[in-house]
């Protein structure tokens, strides 16, 4: 796989589009695992962002 740097719009493309064929083949299950990784990895954020809000109002 090329480094990040060597790569040209065309590879970005294809990476992406080869992404969306092996999620489109996941279960709604698979899917919903991985949603919930990504808000536990989020929460840091969130939490940041409503202590904004809250000192904001």
């Amino acid at each position: 796989m090329k480094q990040l740097e060597d790569m040209n719009i065309l590879d970005i493309l294809a990476r992406k589009e080869q992404a969306r064929k092996e999620r489109a083949q996941l279960s709604f299950g698979q899917k919903v695992l991985i949603v919930e990784a990504m808000r536990k990895r989020l929460a840091p954020f969130k939490k940041i962002r409503e202590q904004k809000i809250k000192t904001a109002q």
